[in-house]
C-alpha cells in the first residue's frame, strides 16, 4: 500500500483493537446458526437488527474521546453484545455447552474436515478483496475509496435476498436427511426464481439509475464529479455477476445439506 509511516501505524493499531472483536463475532455466527438450524429465525434477526444502530451510536459518543478508534471500539462493543444476548437465550431455551476439545471424538473430527475445505474458500473470498484494495491503493488517490462505494451500493439489492439462503437450509437439510431428492430439487427451483424475481429487476433498476443514485447518497464535499463517474462506471461492471453470485450461495446450501 502507498501509504506513509503514520498511517501504517494507525492502521497496525486499528486493526489490533479491531481483532478483540473477531472471536465474538464467530461465537455469535455460531450461536445464530444452531438457531436457524431449528428454524427460529426471528430472534437472531431481531438482535442484528437492533444493534445495527450501535455502531453508529458508539461513534458520536465515543468519537470526541478516541477520535477515530471510536469505530474500533464500536466493533467491539457490538461483536460482545451480539454474542452475550444470544449466549443467554440459547442457554433458557435449554442448550448446554461442553467445553472440552476432544480431537478423538468422529464428529468433532468430521467437522473439521468439512469446515477445512470452507476456511479455504472463505480465505479465498477475502484475498480477493485484500488484492483488490492492494491495487487500488496502486492507483491514483481516492481509487479505494471508489471501490468501496461501489461495492457498497451493489449490497443493496442483496439485502432481502440473501435471508433466503439462510432460511432455506435447514428445509434443504430435512429433505436431504429424509432423501427426498424430488422435493429438493423442487425447492431448489423455487428458492431460485423467487430470488431471481427479487434481484434483476433490482439490478436493472440500480443499473439504469446509478448515475442519479451514485449522486444523490455520495456527491458531496471532496467527492466530485470525476469520483461519481469512477464509481458508477465501476459500479455498472459489477453488477451483471450480482445475480450468479447469490445462486451460488443458494447451491451451496445445497451442498451443505
Amino acid at each position: 500500500f502507498n501509504f506513509d509511516a503514520q498511517t501504517k501505524i494507525l492502521a497496525k493499531n486499528l486493526f489490533y483493537f479491531s481483532s478483540l472483536s473477531v472471536m465474538p463475532f464467530v461465537l455469535a455466527s455460531l450461536f445464530t446458526n444452531i438457531l436457524n438450524s431449528y428454524k427460529q429465525f426471528t430472534f437472531p434477526a431481531v438482535v442484528t437488527l437492533i444493534l445495527a444502530a450501535l455502531p453508529t451510536l458508539c461513534i458520536i459518543l465515543l468519537s470526541s474521546f478516541f477520535s477515530i478508534f471510536a469505530l474500533s471500539f464500536s466493533i467491539i462493543i457490538t461483536s460482545w453484545a451480539t454474542l452475550i444476548i444470544l449466549f443467554f437465550y440459547i442457554y433458557r431455551r435449554g442448550f448446554r455447552f461442553n467445553y472440552k476439545l476432544s480431537f478423538t471424538n468422529s464428529k468433532f473430527n468430521k467437522i473439521l474436515k468439512v469446515s477445512f475445505w470452507l476456511f479455504i474458500s472463505a480465505s479465498a473470498v477475502q484475498l480477493n478483496l485484500f488484492v483488490d484494495r492492494v491495487f487500488a491503493s496502486q492507483l491514483p488517490a481516492g481509487s479505494i475509496s471508489v471501490l468501496y462505494y461501489a461495492r457498497t451500493i451493489r449490497e443493496i439489492p442483496l439485502i432481502i435476498a440473501m435471508s433466503l439462503p439462510f432460511v432455506i437450509l435447514p428445509y434443504f437439510s430435512e429433505k436431504a436427511l429424509l432423501g427426498n431428492e424430488r422435493q429438493l430439487s423442487t425447492m431448489l427451483s423455487k428458492s431460485l426464481r423467487a430470488g431471481s424475481y427479487l434481484l434483476i429487476p433490482s439490478v436493472a433498476g440500480i443499473f439504469i439509475l446509478s448515475n442519479k443514485i451514485i449522486e444523490i447518497i455520495y456527491q458531496s464535499g471532496t467527492f466530485t464529479e470525476y469520483s461519481k463517474q469512477l464509481t458508477v462506471e465501476l459500479l455498472n461492471i459489477l453488477l451483471p455477476g450480482l445475480v450468479f453470485y447469490w445462486s451460488i450461495t443458494i447451491f451451496t446450501g445445497l451442498f451443505y445439506a
